[in-house]
Order: structure tokens, then sequence, then C-alpha cells
């Protein structure tokens, strides 16, 4: 867990350190008390140890099963070959199936790690509670290179178009003061299936450089970017319909 404790006052600063990791915030002069009851807090979220699993010589879970010594995977008595890299990964998530396996954790293991580092991908916590990633692709945006990222968090499997965005991205934006291009794709990625992705113009947020930032205004710049990525995923068909009026 990560408590700030600083003499800045400014909403600006104690949002940014909320933003990058920060659990609380304490702003001084502050007394022993409040520091000790801010302390206890943030440890008692933290109270919850992940479980381990022994090594297992075997492993049988409905039509799946594994063979750890021979490095045999079927499925329903049916062989299924598999890639070294593809069995490791496997192996990883099978012995932590009581608990959930993140992306962090997943770069700590040598191979799997060794490659997502070669791509230079960012491992992130799953509870946003990462200041190295967060300095990292600020890093990368502040030497005039790109990143991508989710803004939305997660995976959306609902029905909606475009989840609620977390606020990452506009943070690193007006921080490194970035261009924002939205990136959307046409209905659901389906494997083996062609994936229209469409890219919109740079979403202009210079309005929001060097000034002290409040909640609301990066409720306000997030807006931004969520409208200009609906407006590049509702402006497809109308560019689709007037291009097939054309070849009439």
């Amino acid at each position: 867990p990560i408590l700030f404790i600083s003499a800045r006052s400014s909403d600006d600063d104690k949002i940014m350190a909320l933003h990058i990791g920060g659990d609380d915030y304490v702003q001084k002069p502050y007394s022993l008390g409040v520091l000790l009851a801010k302390v206890q807090a943030v440890l008692k979220r933290y109270g919850r140890q992940g479980g381990s699993c022994g090594e297992k010589e075997s492993y049988r879970c409905g039509r799946l099963e594994i063979d750890f010594e021979t490095r045999q995977v079927s499925v329903e008595g049916r062989p299924v070959k598999l890639t070294a890299l593809e069995f490791r990964l496997l192996s990883y998530l099978v012995r932590n199936e009581d608990r959930v396996v993140t992306k962090q954790e997943l770069f700590e293991n040598k191979l799997i790690g060794s490659i997502a580092r070669k791509i230079e991908a960012i491992p992130v916590a799953r509870d946003g509670q990462d200041v190295k990633a967060v300095m990292t692709a600020l890093k990368y945006l502040k030497r005039g290179e790109v990143i991508s990222m989710f803004p939305e968090g997660t995976r959306n499997r609902s029905n909606e178009e475009l989840l609620p965005l977390k606020g990452g991205a506009a943070l690193f934006a007006i921080r490194s003061k970035a261009p924002v291009y939205p990136v959307m794709t046409n209905g659901k990625t389906r494997l083996f299936r062609r994936t229209v992705i469409l890219v919109g113009d740079a979403v202009d947020l210079s309005e929001f450089y060097d000034k002290k930032m409040t909640a609301e205004d990066y409720e306000r710049a997030e807006e931004k970017i969520r409208t200009a990525m609906l407006n590049v995923l509702h402006s497809f068909p109308q560019k689709k319909n007037k291009k097939s009026k054309k070849c009439k």
C-alpha cells in the first residue's frame, strides 16, 4: 500500500497522487493519531493474502487433463498440441487456479516476462495501484513515443457500445501534452474473423494543459475522449453507405 504524506494542499496534487496509485493522502501538518488511523485503514484493505497451490504431477478438471511430467495436454481424451510458451502459461494458470492471476504476475514468469518485455508491454497491477507503470507510460509519451491503452479498464462484455472510461487516458495525455487518437473496432472481435479498426482525429485537450486540475476537469477531459471514440464508431456506417451509393 502507498500512503502519500505531503505539504502540498492543492486538489491537483491530491488527484495526481491518487491517480498514480496512492491509497490515501495525508497533508502536513497532521497529528500522529490521524496518521496511525489512516495507516491502519490502508493495511486493513490489504489484509487479504493470496493462497498458493503445491506442485502437482497431473491435473484434471472436466474435459481437460494435464500431465506435468510428460508435458501432455488432452481434452476429452484427445491430445492437444501446445507450444512451449502455451504449455508454460497454461501450467502457471492451473497451479494458481484458486486465485486471480494478474497481468503483472505473468511478467514475473521468466519466459513469459521476457517475451512481454521484448515487445515493450507495460505490466499493470489489476487493482490499479501501480506507480511504476504510470511513470513508465509518462516517460514514453514525453519522449514522443506512442502507447496504446484500453481506457475502459476491462473487456466490454455488455451490450453497451462503450463502458465509462477509468481516467488514465486523460491523465496521461494532459500530463505529457500528448495527442489522443480514438481507436475503435466495428463490432465484437472474433478469432479468425476480419476486424475493422477505426481511427479518428486527435482529441484536443490543450485547454487542460498547465492548469491545476480538479476531479471535475478530469471527468470533462475523459468525456471528450469518450465522445470522440463514439463519434468514430457512429461515423463508420455513414461512410460505408456513402461509398456504396457512389458504386451504383
